[in-house]
């Protein structure tokens, strides 16, 4: 069955990749007690790249970032146990120079912590030689997104939402920026425990009208307008952007083993 289209609506907006790796028996996630299990394991990892975006408009346009969003994973033939999702906490999120390579490419500046203090360690993506049983990812970004160079520095605040079928993940501007500005590059997400075949993994992020900030315009209406008019014109532009662009997702991935 050939890919679907790409599922990233703002790509300068928001640039999302999900990627799984089979896990070894012997290296699987388990209690002190328990033996090697049959039942495969997958880890997920995540690459999310946010920016700012002009969007044209009547007769200006208006500059907007994110200031969160929810990460939603729905699954089919699978689960994530609370204890084996592990992007959490406050995270730098890394700058991305001017550059020429496949999106997304950056530079982890520090990886996530759970709730002990330690990083999320990397691994390898699984490839269609490496395994008959293989990954095949739904969603890939159609093109780059805008280079772009900057000394801002972006922190990000990623809370697990406690849901047994749903796992999310919430991430929210910390430091006053007003947006959220970088990248996560390959960070851990989670570990999937495979219940039957095929499994199916779709990852969606979601936002609401809160999360979307207006920067800049140009041309749509006076420099000399009251502040409180301004809001309000602000407001409609969000509102007309998420009915327009955002709903109901904003960036979505399919991935499915077996």
């Amino acid at each position: 069955m050939p890919p679907p289209e790409p599922k990233n609506k703002c790509l300068d907006c928001l640039g999302m990749k999900l990627e799984g790796t089979l896990i070894p028996p012997n290296k699987q996630k388990r209690k002190f007690w328990q033996k090697p299990s049959k039942i495969p394991q997958i880890n997920l990892y995540l690459t999310i790249q946010f920016n700012q975006h002009w969007e044209e408009l009547l007769e200006g346009r208006v500059k907007f970032g994110l200031k969160g969003g929810v990460l939603r994973l729905h699954l089919q033939h699978g689960n994530i146990p609370y204890e084996f999702r592990e992007l959490g906490g406050y995270i730098q999120l890394a700058t991305v120079g001017n550059q020429q390579s496949s999106w997304p490419t950056c530079d982890l500046k520090q990886r996530p912590t759970d709730s002990n203090g330690n990083r999320a360690k990397g691994g390898g993506a699984v490839t269609p030689e490496a395994t008959q049983w293989q990954f095949h990812e739904r969603c890939q970004p159609e093109s780059q997104p805008e280079s772009y160079e900057t000394d801002q520095v972006s922190w990000c605040h990623i809370t697990n939402q406690v849901s047994g079928e749903n796992p999310a993940w919430i991430f929210e501007e910390q430091k006053g920026n007003g947006v959220l500005f970088g990248c996560l590059n390959r960070v851990k997400l989670a570990t999937v425990n495979v219940t039957a075949l095929p499994c199916r993994i779709q990852a969606i992020f979601e936002v609401s009208q809160r999360d979307i900030c207006v920067t800049e315009v140009e041309g749509l209406w006076s420099n000399n307008l009251t502040r409180n008019k301004t809001v309000v014109l602000n407001r409609l532009i969000v509102e007309h952007l998420l009915v327009s662009k955002f709903k109901p997702y904003l960036s979505r991935v399919e991935l499915q083993y077996g």
